[in-house]
């Protein structure tokens, strides 16, 4: 059998596509010797990155605030898209064609995100459907990722997560202006009191 070494650089190789960086994974295809596509590829990663460190090194303080505000604003549009790719996914079942019982399952097995990732993420992807402001506000970036993850948790919940699109107007202006921290402080608030009342009608409900 071949070496490890030897596998990996039969899978992987690098390519440019439309000025940005990509990877394509190759199944069963040989390259001319062990080693020679990892060794490229480190080459080209390299590369990669000093050009954008002499570009950034090359902009004002000023320039750099302005870049990394950008680049979250893109950071937060990508997350809203991929939200919307994986509920599309998980409704057409297009992962069995890939050989996956599950959207999770393909998730973790293609995309090699982690058991959290693919939990956020799906829940995130719910909201697609239940509460779509939220993504709108995501892919528009005036609220962050991490935020968006919280109405994914909030709306996962058993007891009160159908509640979220009656307040989900206030809550995002909080989601908006507050720092991460209290925006977590406010909505697990929020979720005390949903739950709370839920509880009262089922109470009321069941007498």
């Amino acid at each position: 059998g071949r070496s490890f070494a030897t596998v990996a650089t039969s899978r992987v190789r690098p390519g440019v596509a439309n000025g940005r960086w990509r990877m394509r994974w190759v199944w069963g295809e040989e390259f001319p010797g062990p080693g020679l596509c990892l060794e490229r590829l480190f080459d080209s990663l390299g590369c990669m990155l000093t050009g954008v460190v002499d570009e950034i090194r090359e902009l004002t303080p000023a320039e750099r605030i302005e870049r990394l505000h950008a680049v979250d604003a893109e950071i937060r549009r990508l997350e809203a898209e991929a939200a919307v790719l994986v509920a599309r996914v998980g409704d057409d079942g297009a992962f069995r064609s890939r050989g996956h019982l599950t959207i999770s399952g393909f998730l973790r097995g293609e995309l090699r995100w982690s058991p959290a990732q693919v939990t956020a993420r799906r829940q995130l992807a719910r909201l697609v459907e239940q509460v779509p402001v939220v993504i709108e506000h995501l892919a528009a970036g005036t609220i962050g990722v991490a935020q968006a993850h919280a109405f994914g948790l909030a709306a996962a919940n058993p007891r009160c997560g159908d509640q979220l699109g009656d307040c989900v107007e206030v809550l995002l202006e909080h989601a908006r202006v507050l720092s991460h921290e209290d925006f977590m402080v406010t909505l697990k608030r929020w979720e005390q009191l949903a739950d709370s009342d839920g509880a009262h009608r089922d109470a009321e409900a069941n007498h």
